[in-house]
């Protein structure tokens, strides 16, 4: 089995010592190299060159500290411990800075072979945001990988690579703009428990269209994996054509759904968030309750994608349907005059977010705030009241 077969962080000493006892042969998507890479701005350069040429092309894996001979593997030569974290971070500083644009959803990760030696696999994903510039020491060149080795970019390469990146935004973009289609078709048919629904669709970029098995057993475990936060007992599970649906109903109406897609897609639909107050003009909503749920909900689609092995980055898109002449909900005691915190539309459809690396809800609302700011605009604030001033996250009590 070849490496790539596997989920990096999966990877064994065995694995390794597979590749020297089948005397595995280098291809367009695997690189041994016996020694690190050199500090120098040749050996930065050569790096650079190798790993934006997999990432041009369909991606791959550099294993660094096994040696070959003729381009098959010949001996594992691994790498101090004591020098691993300082190499990593080295080349993660390389692709920071020195890659345009920057490159994400790589790994790289450590295989022990001992108690004190380690193998280095850098895994690179065929890019969405291709192509790749290496700009370190005066350098502007794109590079690409073929059967014959790393060559610079010709024109029509470019243009097919510039062409491909936006081909695929598209696609994800039509993808999400029919079914947010057919769920408008669902609130007209009065399917769903009250009005106001919000439709959030968590995408990874890198896997989308690539249709994977799903681990149903995982699904089962998690029976609230593909559903809106809030939701529990109750809920109708099940596999589907398209990979797995959740369903949960209040009155025989639906109140939340969610489908998680082979192709590296969460769906989740959050009905019920308008409601009619007695005495009052206009129907209100409770806001801030939302900016939470938006949030957290984000936040749960992306570790259900990565617990699937669906990579980064994700793109967050977020719907809100059946809102006009809805009133943001304040405080009683609230300066804010309530006429000035009512949408004007039937349909907000919030900007597009690239998520490229989750690390907590804190760190993932920092990077959904231009989405955020957004949603508060679209009822008459200026900007999301739940950030300080210095950017940090202040969740919503509710």
């Amino acid at each position: 089995m070849p490496v790539s077969a596997k989920p990096s962080e999966e990877l064994s000493t065995e694995d390794i010592e597979r590749l020297v006892e089948n005397s595995m042969q280098e291809s367009l998507s695997l690189e041994f190299k016996q020694e690190p890479y050199e500090r120098t701005t040749p050996g930065k350069k050569e790096f650079l060159k190798d790993v934006s040429a997999l990432a041009n092309k369909d991606g791959g894996d550099i294993v660094i500290g096994v040696s070959d001979i003729k381009g098959r593997a010949s001996g594992i030569k691994p790498i101090s411990n004591h020098c691993i974290d300082e190499q990593s971070q080295w080349m993660e500083s390389l692709l920071r800075d020195c890659l345009e644009p920057r490159l994400s959803g790589h790994k790289i990760t450590p295989v022990a072979i001992d108690t004190d030696h380690s193998v280095l696999v850098l895994r690179v994903p065929s890019s969405w945001s291709k192509p790749h510039r290496v700009t370190i020491g005066g350098s502007n060149k794109f590079h690409i990988r073929n059967s014959s080795g790393v060559h610079e970019m010709g024109v029509e390469e470019l243009r097919t690579a510039f062409v491909a990146g936006d081909t695929r935004i598209e696609r994800i973009r039509s993808f999400v703009e029919k079914k947010i289609g057919q769920i408008e078709q669902q609130i007209e048919s009065g399917i769903y428990f009250g009005q106001g629904v919000i439709a959030l669709h968590v995408i990874s970029v890198t896997d989308f269209e690539t249709k994977q098995d799903l681990d149903y057993s995982l699904l089962d475990a998690s029976p609230g994996l593909c559903l809106p936060t809030g939701y529990g007992g109750g809920v109708t599970l099940r596999p589907n054509l398209d990979g797995f649906f959740g369903e949960f109903q209040t009155e025989n109406k639906v109140r939340a759904r969610g489908q998680i897609y082979r192709s590296g897609l969460i769906e989740m639909v959050d009905s019920g968030h308008r409601h009619q107050i007695t005495g009052a003009i206009c129907d209100q909503f409770h806001g801030d309750n939302a900016t939470g749920r938006m949030v957290r909900n984000a936040e749960r689609s992306i570790k259900s994608l990565g617990s699937l092995s669906r990579s980064s980055p994700f793109i967050v898109l977020t719907n809100l349907l059946g809102f006009q002449d809805v009133e943001w909900y304040l405080d009683p005691m609230s300066s804010s005059s309530m006429i000035d915190h009512v949408s004007d539309r039937h349909r907000m459809a919030l900007p597009n977010v690239v998520v490229e690396k989750f690390v907590d809800e804190s760190d993932l609302a920092k990077q959904l705030k231009p989405m955020l700011d957004a949603f508060w605009n679209g009822f008459g604030f200026n900007s999301c009241a739940h950030f300080d001033a210095d950017g940090n996250w202040n969740p919503p009590l509710t």
